[in-house]
């Protein structure tokens, strides 16, 4: 129950933005199957405290994979962002008005949140930020789309060696991630 918890972040430490991450394989397990019990329980006790909601969404379902990962190898975007943008479309539908930023993935720079078989890529990660605030504006062009930020790591690795060898990055120095996505 969330309720306590937006009261005390409204009514006692004066914040009026409250982050809720959406971990999309939770919310849809299986195609067109959804339990929204505890979103919607996040929404309704920010909105009765008149927060404003960011919503963070991650974690892609196996479905939306040709090749689904393991669990124990982190998480990935779906093969196709148009899934993607459409669950967050299903997000903006459900809650019409009540979302104010929409963050869109995180820490891409690292294997366990942007598990693909490219590897990490920053290139492709503004791709994917770009197809999914476009889609976000079409719905409603008042949501602040926000760019999930890279996690502070100050190294690179690939494969499993951080020594600068092997083929497929799985760890890139946030520093570095955040100029090429820019430059992308």
């Amino acid at each position: 129950d969330p309720s306590e918890g937006m009261n005390i972040m409204r009514n006692q430490l004066h914040l009026y933005w409250a982050k809720i991450q959406i971990r999309w394989h939770d919310i849809e397990p299986e195609q067109g199957n959804y339990n929204w019990v505890q979103v919607d329980n996040a929404m309704d006790a920010a909105c009765k405290n008149g927060m404003r909601i960011m919503m963070s969404v991650v974690a892609a379902p196996a479905w939306t994979r040709a090749a689904p990962l393991a669990e124990a190898n982190g998480e990935a975007p779906p093969d196709d962002t148009a899934v993607y943008t459409q669950f967050l479309g299903l997000l903006i539908d459900r809650y019409p008005g009540q979302i104010g930023a929409i963050e869109i993935w995180n820490e891409a720079n690292l294997e366990r949140e942007w598990n693909v078989a490219a590897g990490v890529n920053p290139a492709d990660f503004a791709a994917f930020v770009q197809a999914s605030a476009a889609a976000i504006k079409a719905k409603d062009s008042s949501i602040f789309v926000i760019s999930g930020a890279p996690a502070p790591t100050g190294a690179n690795c690939w494969d499993v060696f951080c020594n600068g060898s092997g083929t497929r990055r799985i760890v890139m120095d946030d520093a570095q991630f955040l100029t090429q996505f820019l430059q992308a």
